[in-house]
C-alpha cells in the first residue's frame, strides 16, 4: 500500500508538472510563431513593395505601350532575381492591370531559378505557402500586382529543433524538480503518513484494546481490539467517554477523578460490553503532551478475565475446602485477625466456637472415607444454614469446624447458638440407605474477655473444646482460668514426660493376681477354695517419679502422654521393662507369673506395634503366653476391623489377650464374638457396691455367664474387702486383682510379697483341718502401704 501510494504521489507530480511546463512551451512557441509570422510576413511584404517600385516603370511602359530601354522586361527580370536571393522567397509573380501574368520567377528545389509561365503559375497557386500581394501603381492608378510567395520551412525547423531542445532541457529539469519535490514530499508528508499507518496497523495488530481521548475523555480514536472487546463501533463511540468504572467500589471517586490526578495511571476497571456483562480489565492510562500543551490520552486496556477465573480458582483452592465448599484453615486465619481488628475499632467483643464431631471415625472406620466424606458435606451444609448471617463457619480439617460469631456475642446468646448446632450435628442423616449421626463438643472463647488476639484466641477455644471432649461429648464448654491453668499443667507436664525416658524416671509396679482353682468340699466357698489360690501374675502399673513431686500414678500424665505419640514410646518402654522382668524371673522359682501390660489405643493402632514387640520378645527370650497385653473396649471399638486384625496378629505371636474395663463401652456382646480374646476384666464400678447392688450382680452374673459360654476367663479387680472376693468367688470367678490382696509393688518388694503370700498358703492348708479359712489373703499393711 505504501509503494502504491508512493507511484501515485509520483505519476501525480510528473504529471501535473508536465501539463504546467507543456502550457508554458506551448503559450511561448506560439508566441514565438506569431512574432514570426508577423516578421516574415513584414519581410515579404517589403520585398514586394521593392518589387512593385522597381517594375512600376517597365509596367506602365507596357500599360503605355512604350518602349524605354531603361525599364525593359529584362530589367524587371533582373530586379526580380535579385530579391530571390533571399532564402525566405520561393516565387515573385508580377501580375498586369487585368490580373494576366506579366513575369515571374520561381527557384526550384536545387536553387536554380527559372521563369513562371502560366501553367507554372496555376501549379504555384496550388502550394500551401505564404503570400504577400502588393500592388503595382503609377501615381495613383494601380497598374498592376506583385505577389511573394514566401516559406518558412527552414525557420520552422529550426523553430521546432529548439522546441525539442527546451521540451528536453524541461523534461530533464522537471525530472530533477519532481525527484526533488518529492523527496521533499515523503520527508515531509509520506514518511509520516507511512508512520501513522505502521502505527495504526501496529495498534490494529494489538490484542489489546487502545483508546484515544481528548482532554476531556472523550473518545477520537479506538484500535479494532477495543472494538471487537466491546462490540461497540468506533462511530458509536466517537466523541462519548469509554463506559469504564473503577473495579473497587469502596473508591470515592470516578475513574476520570483517578485520571486527572497525575500524568499516569494505571489499575484495575471494570469495562461495559454492548449488550453484554462487563468484563474486568487492567487499564494503562498516559497523558501524551507536544510543544508544552496536552494532545490527547492513550488508554490500553487488557482484559484480565481469564486471570481474574484463575485468581479465583486458586484463591477456592487455597481458601476454600474442596469437599464441603466451607472456607479452610487458611482463610479462618486471616478472616479471625480481620474481626479482631474490627471489634478492637468497634469496642465490642465476638465468639469464636471450636467445634469437633464426636465418633466420626466410627463412621469412616465402619462404611468407608467415602460415605464419611458425603456426610462430612452433610453435616456442613446444616451448620452453614445454622449460624446466623453476621457469622463465618469454616472447616479446619477432618471432622473440625469453626465459626467465629461478630453480632451479640454474651454467653448466653453463643450458648443458644452452640447449642443449636450440637443438635443439628446430632441430627441422623439417611445415606445410602444408612441411618448415620455423630454428636458435637464445642469449646467457645471470647474476644477480648478471653484473648486479645488471634493465636491465643484459638488455643483457649481448642482447650475448651478438648474439655468438652473430656467430660463425654455433645457438651459445650466456656474458656476459663481453671482450664487455662490445666493446659498449661498438662503442657509442662507433657514437656516433663518426655524427658523422664531418657532420665529413668519411669518405673514399673506389679499388683498381684491371684488365681483360685476348684476345691474339694472343705474349705470351699461358692466352688472355688481360698485356702488353694496361688499367685498367677501380676499386672505392670507405671509410676513415674518426677522430681518434686510424688510418685505419680497414670491417670496423673497417661492421659497426656495419649495426645501424641508419646504413649507409643512409654507404652513400648513398658513392655521392654516387663519382658525384662520375666526374663529375670524366669531364673528363679517366680519363672511360671504372667505379667499384664495395658495398651493404649495409639499404640495399637501404630503400624510398627506388633513388629517391634516380636522383636522385644526375641531379644530377652521370653515365653510369649507369659506376657498378656490388656486392650479396652472403646480402643478397639474406634476401628473393629484393624483392631481384629491387630489382634489376631498378636495372638499368632502366642500372647494372651484380655479386654480390659469390660462393659463400659457400648455394642459390646456384639463385638466380643468377634475378637480374639481370653481374658474379661470387669471393670472396678461394678465391683465396687457388691454384693449390695442388685444392679450390679445382675451385670456381673451376666458377665460371667456369657464368659463360661464363650470359654473366656474372667478377673475381677478392684476387690478392697472380703464380702466382695466371697461374692464373686461363689458366681466362679478365677482370678481376683485389687488392694484386698495389695497395693502395687515394686519389682523388690512384690517378690517379697509372693513369698510371704506362698508361705500363709502353706499354713492356711496345714490349718485347714481345724474349719474353713476365712482370714484375709495378703501381707501385713507395712507391705501393702494401707488395707
Amino acid at each position: 500500500m505504501q509503494f502504491r501510494l508512493s507511484i501515485k504521489l509520483f505519476f501525480l507530480l510528473t504529471t501535473i508538472t508536465a501539463l504546467v511546463m507543456s502550457a508554458f512551451i506551448g503559450l511561448r512557441y506560439y508566441m514565438v510563431s506569431t512574432q514570426l509570422k508577423m516578421e516574415l510576413d513584414g519581410r515579404a511584404d517589403e520585398a514586394a513593395l521593392r518589387v512593385a517600385e522597381s517594375v512600376s516603370p517597365s509596367i506602365w511602359n507596357i500599360h503605355q505601350k512604350l518602349a524605354d530601354g531603361h525599364y525593359s522586361s529584362e530589367v524587371a527580370q533582373a530586379i526580380l532575381d535579385a530579391e530571390m536571393a533571399s532564402e525566405l522567397v520561393i516565387a515573385i509573380s508580377v501580375y498586369g492591370n487585368f490580373g494576366h501574368l506579366y513575369l515571374g520567377r520561381y527557384k526550384q528545389p536545387d536553387g536554380q531559378l527559372v521563369s513562371i509561365d502560366d501553367k507554372l503559375d496555376s501549379r504555384l497557386a496550388d502550394l500551401r505557402h505564404y503570400r504577400i500581394r502588393q500592388p503595382i501603381k503609377s501615381g495613383s492608378m494601380t497598374i498592376g500586382a506583385v505577389e511573394v510567395t514566401y516559406s518558412i520551412d527552414s525557420i520552422e525547423s529550426a523553430i521546432n529543433s529548439g522546441l525539442l531542445l527546451e521540451l528536453l532541457q524541461v523534461a530533464v529539469v522537471s525530472m530533477l524538480v519532481i525527484g526533488l519535490l518529492y523527496w521533499s514530499l515523503r520527508q515531509s508528508l509520506l514518511l509520516p503518513i507511512q508512520s501513522l499507518q505502521v502505527a495504526r496497523q501496529s495498534l490494529n495488530a494489538l490484542s489489546e484494546g487502545v483508546i484515544l481521548t481528548h482532554s476531556d475523555f472523550n473518545v477520537i480514536d479506538m484500535n479494532a481490539a477495543y472494538e471487537e472487546m466491546t462490540g461497540y463501533r468506533k462511530d458509536e463511540l466517537m466523541g462519548r467517554r469509554p463506559m469504564i468504572k473503577l473495579m473497587e467500589r469502596s473508591v470515592d471517586k470516578t475513574v476520570w477523578q483517578q485520571l486527572r490526578s497525575g500524568p499516569q495511571w494505571s489499575g484495575e476497571v471494570v469495562v461495559r460490553r454492548k449488550g453484554k456483562l462487563s468484563f474486568p480489565a487492567k487499564l494503562n492510562f498516559n497523558e501524551v503532551w507536544h510543544g508544552g500543551k496536552l494532545v490527547c490520552h492513550v488508554g490500553i486496556i487488557t482484559n484480565i478475565s481469564m486471570q481474574k477465573e484463575s485468581e479465583n480458582q486458586l484463591q477456592r483452592m487455597a481458601y476454600f475446602d474442596s469437599l464441603t465448599s466451607l472456607p479452610n484453615r487458611p482463610h479462618f486465619i486471616k478472616t479471625l485477625e480481620h474481626e479482631i481488628q474490627v471489634a478492637r475499632r468497634q469496642d465490642r467483643s465476638m465468639g469464636l466456637l471450636f467445634i469437633d464431631l464426636d465418633n466420626f471415625k466410627w463412621i469412616n472406620d465402619h462404611h468407608g472415607h467415602a460415605m464419611g466424606d458425603k456426610y462430612l458435606e452433610n453435616v456442613a451444609g446444616r451448620l452453614r444454614k445454622r449460624v446466623r448471617n453476621t457469622d463465618f463457619i469454616f472447616r479446619l480439617g477432618g471432622d473440625e469446624f469453626t465459626t467465629i460469631a461478630t453480632d451479640i456475642c454474651d454467653e448466653a446468646s453463643l450458648s443458644i447458638l452452640a447449642r443449636d448446632l450440637i443438635a443439628v450435628a446430632a441430627e441422623t442423616i439417611k445415606l445410602d440407605g444408612h441411618k448415620l449421626s455423630c454428636g458435637a463438643s464445642i469449646g467457645i472463647a471470647l474476644y477480648p474477655r478471653d484473648a486479645d488476639n488471634a493465636e491465643q484466641l484459638i488455643q483457649r477455644a481448642d482447650t475448651a473444646m478438648y474439655q468438652a471432649k473430656q467430660d463425654g461429648g455433645d457438651q459445650l464448654v466456656f474458656f476459663s482460668s481453671e482450664l487455662e491453668n490445666t493446659r498449661r499443667s498438662n503442657r509442662e507436664t507433657d514437656e516433663a514426660l518426655r524427658q523422664a525416658l531418657p532420665k529413668n524416671e519411669l518405673m514399673i509396679y506389679f499388683q498381684p493376681k491371684v488365681h483360685y482353682v476348684t476345691s474339694p468340699p472343705n474349705g470351699n466357698v461358692g466352688g472355688r477354695d481360698i485356702a488353694s489360690s496361688r499367685v498367677q501374675g501380676a499386672e505392670a502399673l507405671l509410676r513415674w517419679f518426677r522430681p518434686g513431686y510424688s510418685i505419680l500414678n497414670p491417670k496423673d500424665f497417661i492421659p497426656i502422654a495419649e495426645q501424641s505419640d508419646l504413649i507409643v514410646d512409654i507404652g513400648h518402654w513398658v513392655i521392654r521393662a516387663a519382658c525384662q522382668q520375666l526374663a529375670r524371673w524366669k531364673k528363679t522359682s517366680l519363672g511360671a507369673l504372667t505379667i499384664a501390660v495395658n495398651l493404649s489405643p495409639r499404640q495399637l493402632r501404630h503400624d510398627d506395634f506388633v513388629g517391634r514387640l516380636a522383636d522385644t520378645i526375641v531379644e530377652f527370650g521370653v515365653n510369649p503366653a507369659q506376657l498378656e497385653l490388656e486392650v479396652t473396649e472403646s480402643a478397639v471399638i474406634e476401628n473393629i476391623d484393624q483392631s481384629v486384625d491387630t489382634l489376631n496378629q498378636l495372638k499368632r505371636l502366642g500372647v494372651t489377650i484380655a479386654m480390659d474395663d469390660f462393659g463400659t463401652g457400648f455394642s459390646s456382646l456384639s463385638y466380643l464374638k468377634q475378637l480374639p480374646i481370653d481374658v474379661i476384666k470387669i471393670d472396678r464400678s461394678f465391683i465396687n457396691d457388691l454384693p449390695n447392688d442388685d444392679d450390679d450382680v445382675v451385670i456381673v452374673n451376666a458377665i460371667f455367664s456369657m464368659a463360661r459360654a464363650m470359654n473366656i476367663k474372667v478377673v475381677a479387680e478392684g476387690i478392697e474387702n472380703y464380702a466382695q472376693l466371697q461374692f464373686l468367688l461363689g458366681q466362679g470367678c478365677e482370678c481376683s486383682q485389687g488392694f484386698f490382696h495389695s497395693r502395687p509393688l515394686p519389682a523388690a518388694d512384690f517378690e517379697r510379697w509372693v513369698g510371704l503370700f506362698n508361705m500363709r498358703i502353706e499354713k492356711a492348708l496345714s490349718d485347714s483341718d481345724s474349719g474353713p479359712f476365712h482370714g484375709r489373703v495378703g501381707i501385713s499393711p507395712a507391705l501393702t502401704g494401707g488395707s
